[in-house]
């Protein structure tokens, strides 16, 4: 028998793409690798997985089903339209801010006029929150993505978003995390049980992370 036997797990993966103009974004460095592996592994287990993505160049996990999407406004209108589920993990790197007013036509440049553009930016919604709140999944595991204070971070968010599970990591060491093969992450619960998950490559570290859902699922 899979361990996870056929339960429907959602997945959130990649970065998202804030519009300036037509030709320029904010975004981030995420790769995806994190979330596809954990799509992967989850898929292996015996999980319906759904993984709702960020624009990256990494194939679909075989039997896994993919949504493609762009802005957090889209990702977050993607995970609703597929609520409820079994476990919501959301691995993606969702842009924390978005230009208020884009521009429907390319921004340019005056050669005569040494003045500043300014962009006015608006909070994104808060992706991993707002399905927690809606108590729509199960199992709700997030990542912290630190470059200090990883732990303290880590736990203020489980209280704050109302989380299940939480995955932080250091993204201030260069070598892994953001557009590496490799990671390393501390896995901490609800009750504060600390998880250390050694440096290893993503796709094993996913399978670990799938192993220790299961035994708290």
């Amino acid at each position: 028998m899979n361990s996870l036997n056929g339960l429907k797990i959602v997945i959130t993966a990649g970065p998202t793409v804030e519009r300036i103009d037509p030709v320029r974004y904010i975004t981030n460095d995420s790769s995806g690798k994190m979330g596809y592996a954990l799509a992967e592994a989850a898929q292996k287990a015996g999980g319906r997985v759904l993984l709702i993505s960020g624009p990256v160049s990494l194939p679909t996990p075989e039997g896994v089903i993919r949504i493609d999407v762009l802005s957090a406004d889209d990702m977050l209108a993607a995970c609703q339209a597929n609520m409820p589920c079994d476990i919501f993990i959301s691995a993606a790197a969702v842009a924390d801010f978005k230009v208020l007013s884009p521009s429907t036509f390319k921004i340019k440049k005056k050669y005569d006029d040494d003045s500043n553009i300014v962009l006015y930016l608006s909070k994104n919604p808060d992706i991993i929150k707002t399905i927690s709140e809606s108590k729509k999944s199960n199992f709700t595991v997030g990542f912290a993505a630190e470059t200090h204070d990883i732990k303290e971070n880590a736990k203020s968010k489980i209280i704050r978003k109302k989380i299940n599970l939480i995955l932080a990591n250091d993204v201030s060491d260069e070598s892994i995390g953001f557009n590496n093969d490799e990671n390393e992450l501390l896995a901490i619960d609800d009750q504060f049980n600390e998880y250390p998950f050694p440096r290893a490559t993503k796709s094993k570290l996913a399978a670990e992370v799938i192993d220790l859902i299961v035994k708290l699922h």
